[in-house]
């Protein structure tokens, strides 16, 4: 547990700094945490090939939003013939299969981190980004501390078995709570409406908790326990950043419809 406390503090220190920095240490750092999770997923389904090379960048790239709208498709066209021509030239050890998931990985992790830096670099993004952080690790904390006291129904047993019906809710109750706070104390900074914050919230928590369980089910199907052990008592960055990984597109979604 000391272990445990001691890794968070400082994972939390180093978020805090990268947030602060603005946009160029947001991206970079985006990038690197992406080529991670990448390593990590495809260290989870057993997939060794140097076919994750080209698929880590690709994430990378799309996270750290490196490609411009006129140069998107083309940048994925390339990157999928590259994919291809590595199932051609690699037929005896690579299948289709592994081709698929690689590029299913790329995107999902390039796309859905994407949507942190995309939130940072807009017009009031400053004060957007914290709702990430805000809706997925406050939702958990909430839903902890809610399953512990009320929690008698099993949400998904069979996904992740300590979750219950009760903490969901009361995670959700508490994520929304906590962006009408967030809206009302610094809302007029960051042009950000209160009222509307608090269905956001809730949103921004259902997303989360999806996200936890589908890296829970990718768990379960792979056969591991923990995706690394980059944190000390916390696993690897896919353990850490699964909820943020549901809850930035969320927010991301939520701020073009609410500016």
């Amino acid at each position: 547990m000391k272990t445990r406390v001691i890794s968070g503090c400082l994972g939390a220190v180093l978020l805090i700094l990268v947030l602060l920095c603005g946009v160029t240490v947001l991206r970079i750092a985006v990038g690197l945490v992406s080529m991670l999770m990448i390593a990590e997923l495809f260290r989870a389904v057993r997939l060794r090939n140097w076919i994750i090379i080209p698929a880590a960048i690709f994430a990378a790239l799309l996270a750290a939003n490196v490609f411009s709208a006129e140069i998107l498709f083309p940048a994925f066209c390339v990157y999928l013939l590259i994919m291809l021509s590595i199932m051609l030239f690699c037929y005896k050890s690579l299948h289709m299969q592994d081709v698929a998931v690689a590029t299913l990985f790329s995107l999902f992790i390039g796309l859905f981190m994407g949507c942190l830096t995309r939130i940072r670099m807009a017009d009031g993004g400053a004060y957007w980004i914290w709702l990430v952080f805000l809706g997925a690790w406050g939702c958990d904390v909430f839903a902890y501390f809610t399953g512990c006291q009320f929690g008698t129904k099993k949400l998904m047993p069979d996904v992740s078995p300590k979750k219950t019906v009760e903490g969901a809710v009361g995670g959700t109750l508490g994520a929304s709570i906590c962006f009408l706070l967030f809206g009302l104390i610094i809302g007029g900074l960051g042009n950000i409406h209160p009222i509307p914050l608090f269905f956001a919230g809730a949103l921004a928590a259902l997303c989360g908790q999806m996200g936890d369980l589908t890296a829970s089910v990718i768990k379960r199907q792979c056969g591991i326990k923990d995706y690394g052990k980059i944190m000390p008592g916390h696993g690897g960055a896919m353990d850490r950043f699964d909820s943020i990984l549901f809850v930035a597109p969320a927010i991301y979604i939520c701020m073009l419809f609410i500016q």
